[in-house]
């Protein structure tokens, strides 16, 4: 723990560089610890292993720093080599622990998948106001750059008129505080935010009960209020029943009158929580920045960003942080 005792002294320091704060860390090892040797064990035990368990060198770094090292990497999305002189291991043990440590964390957090099943699977309109408090849903996607696809197909799919550069692009679903409930794998950046709700919009249960026996609301009544931008007008004819909130747009020769300017305001002050959620992830640096790895684990490290952002809207809640 060489590293991490060092990086403990200074709590505000450790939270701009790793992303999360000393207690928060504490809760992630802790779940981290009960569930590595675990996850080691099988790993080991593969059918496919040449080796027998117990051979092989021995990882050099405590698990503390292990995971202070993926958290880190990113939050900061140092070079391997930049790392190497921080933690004192060579850039292909960088690239070993990175990739051990970061399925082992993804597996615990509350990633968006999970939280959406949960949805899915209420049985009450508490339930769902557990994750959707005030029963309000934001929806928007969100762009990162990437590297130049070398195929002539791929290169033209990503890159985006309105970026003016290659990206791709996830849509997410949250709730009023930023719980990330949803979120879509990632998709061209050339692709309409509106397309991506077509093809991967969520579903949330309709005419719920609540507990104290009422017989709730009218079957396929909808109990989220869904906020989005303009670019999800069509919303509504997507997902049948869905009560949509969007801003009013002028008209090519007529103002906005003054209720409907009202309104736009008052919209403008709940959907900006979607864009602060984005922005805790985009905090990860790995997330804003030109993207420089291999794409075809995108999501898997999206999912990771997703999580750790929402394991502190949690603890908030809790009242843990």
């Amino acid at each position: 723990m060489r590293v991490f005792k060092i990086m403990s002294k200074n709590a505000r320091a450790f939270r701009t560089t790793v992303g999360i704060s000393l207690q928060q860390f504490d809760f992630l090892i802790r779940d981290v610890e009960k569930t590595y040797q675990q996850a080691e064990s099988e790993r080991l035990a593969r059918p496919d292993r040449k080796r027998q368990v117990g051979a092989g060198r021995r990882f050099s770094l405590h698990l503390w720093d292990r995971v202070l090292l993926t958290l880190m990497y990113y939050r900061t999305y140092l070079t391997q080599d930049g790392l190497t002189h921080l933690f004192g291991i060579t850039r292909g043990s960088i690239s070993t622990n990175i990739g051990k440590m970061s399925p082992v964390i993804r597996d615990i957090l509350p990633l968006p998948q999970k939280l959406y099943k949960q949805a899915c699977e209420a049985t009450t309109i508490e339930d769902l106001n557990e994750l959707f408090p005030g029963m309000v849903s934001l929806v928007d996607a969100s762009e990162q750059p990437v590297q130049q696809p070398q195929q002539a197909e791929a290169e033209k799919a990503h890159f985006s008129g309105k970026a003016k550069t290659h990206t791709v692009k996830v849509q997410y679903t949250t709730s009023f505080d930023g719980l990330i409930v949803h979120k879509t794998v990632h998709f061209p950046g050339r692709d309409h935010d509106f397309k991506i709700y077509k093809m991967k919009h969520p579903t949330f249960p309709t005419g719920l009960p609540s507990r104290d026996g009422d017989a709730g609301d009218k079957p396929g009544r909808d109990h989220l209020r869904h906020y989005g931008d303009t670019a999800y007008r069509g919303m509504a004819n997507v997902v049948e029943g869905i009560d949509v909130r969007i801003p009013v747009v002028r008209k090519p020769g007529e103002d906005l009158t003054p209720d409907q300017r009202e309104y736009n305001k008052a919209h403008s002050r709940i959907r900006i929580r979607v864009e602060n959620a984005i922005r805790r992830i985009k905090i990860f640096r790995i997330a804003k920045e030109k993207y420089r790895n291999d794409r075809r684990k995108y999501d898997h490290i999206n999912d990771v960003v997703c999580g750790v952002v929402n394991q502190t809207i949690l603890l908030k809640r809790a009242g843990a942080l």
